[in-house]
């Protein structure tokens, strides 16, 4: 009898978020895939949990007892899924001997202090920073800075949730109060506040994945902002990139030198860079893939996609080596554009989205609320009500109906709070826990 070989299998800590893509992914490949998780997941992500991906879903538990699961199931490699999973990803990877990066420096990758520093120590551009947990030494850092303008974020925290931008010691308090008295959009405590000089520049993504030390680049991004609601850097849209962008080597020059700082030899990276006067600086990166479905966007624009080489990274080293020297058409952009409620009010997008999906670039909507639930005046990506993907060859037809998304907004998808059932709870912390 010819003895069946044995199935391949592989783990995701936390497939969540755009973490869920790397499950079909490796599923094409022939694995079996496991989801870990690090914790129990609050309600702001579970909606992006796909249960039926996995043939297991281990629960939070000891390292020990999960590290002895995925032995005994004989999985290859372990990969971070989303931002809260990429500590326990590399601890597993090194009690199991498996392909990973280094759990000595795990923090590098997952606390924002520790991730720019690490970028300083080894020569590279960053912006000045503190770490505490006492007010007065935030207000005195940003005393020192000639123009007294800092950022406030979580250490371990992602999607904008909780970043801050201010300029005075009311805003400043405000702030570190704010941040230290709620957790984070993965339900973790705040001990202590990260606290950054202001950095003018244009902001870029430059999503990577490593092979042993080997880096690909496989799309870059530029955030576009917007003062609204109160918000002097309110996420607008995201817009990608043609490889030969005139600042693209530059960017990726950096953000490959960056990758390297923090130790990411495996897997994949999502680095946020502002390009300054004097030159690139590291505003915080993720030893994971980018967020938002952002690899499923650029790869139906004709870029390549993160998740997919993220794959081929740890199972093809023949379509890895390809993709490093693959310069994509570009014949195509894409714009992701994120959706901002003016306002406290009630969501009816759903039954008003044909109007968008008529237009000649929609390509995809991502709405994280459902018609009737409470929406909230938006702050930052946790508190928007989704995104609409926009992908066109020709640029203007993009502008067009980017304005028409903005026009659509403004037409009565947000009702007011007087629409709201009666008994919608329209808290805060209800609001930004509605997704489940």
């Amino acid at each position: 009898m010819v003895k069946a070989a044995p199935m391949k299998t592989c783990a995701i800590v936390d497939g969540v978020s755009s973490g869920s893509l790397l499950a079909a992914e490796f599923s094409r490949r022939g694995f079996r895939v496991i989801n870990v998780r690090s914790h129990e997941y609050a309600s702001l992500v579970a909606h992006s949990f796909h249960r039926e991906d996995y043939v297991f879903d281990i629960p939070a538990m000891a390292l020990e007892h999960q590290a002895r699961i995925l032995r005994d199931h004989g999985v290859r490699f372990i990969i971070a899924g989303a931002e809260c999973g990429v500590e326990r990803a590399d601890l597993l990877n090194a009690r199991l001997g498996r392909p990973g990066n280094d759990a000595n420096s795990w923090a590098d990758r997952r606390h924002k202090y520790e991730m720019v520093e690490a970028v300083r120590r080894a020569g590279l551009p960053a912006p000045r920073q503190i770490k505490t947990a006492d007010v007065r030494e935030a207000l005195a850092f940003a005393a020192g800075l000639s123009h007294h303008r800092v950022i406030l974020k979580p250490q371990r925290s992602s999607g904008s949730h909780l970043v801050f931008a201010a300029d005075t010691a009311t805003r400043i308090r405000d702030a570190f109060a704010q941040i230290l008295s709620r957790t984070t959009m993965f339900g973790e405590h705040n001990s202590e506040v990260c606290v950054q000089e202001f950095i003018e520049g244009r902001e870029y993504i430059i999503d990577t994945v490593s092979r042993d030390g080997a880096v690909v680049v496989t799309d870059m991004w530029e955030y576009h902002f917007a003062d609204r609601n109160g918000v002097p850097f309110l996420y607008d849209r995201t817009e990608l990139l043609a490889s030969d962008h005139p600042h693209g080597g530059e960017l990726e020059d950096y953000a490959m030198r960056v990758v390297d700082a923090l130790g990411i030899r495996w897997g994949p990276a999502h680095c946020e860079v502002m390009l300054t006067d004097a030159g690139p600086k590291v505003i915080e990166v993720g030893a994971r893939l980018a967020g938002a479905a952002i690899p499923r966007y650029a790869h139906a624009a004709g870029e390549m996609s993160q998740a997919a080489v993220t794959a081929d990274a740890y199972t093809d080293s023949a379509a890895f080596a390809a993709a490093r020297s693959y310069r994509p058409p570009h014949d195509q952009t894409c714009y992701v554009v994120q959706l901002t409620s003016p306002t406290n009010g009630v969501f009816f997008g759903h039954s008003r989205l044909s109007e968008i999906e008529r237009l000649p670039s929609f390509f995809a909507a991502d709405l994280w609320l459902e018609d009737g639930d409470p929406v909230c005046r938006t702050v930052d990506l946790v508190t928007s009500p989704g995104h609409i993907a926009l992908i066109h060859p020709d640029p203007n037809v993009l502008v067009e109906d980017y304005a028409a998304i903005r026009r659509w907004e403004m037409s009565g998808v947000y009702g007011t709070v007087d629409d709201r059932s009666p008994t919608a709870d329209l808290s805060l912390t209800a609001l930004e826990h509605n997704r489940s």
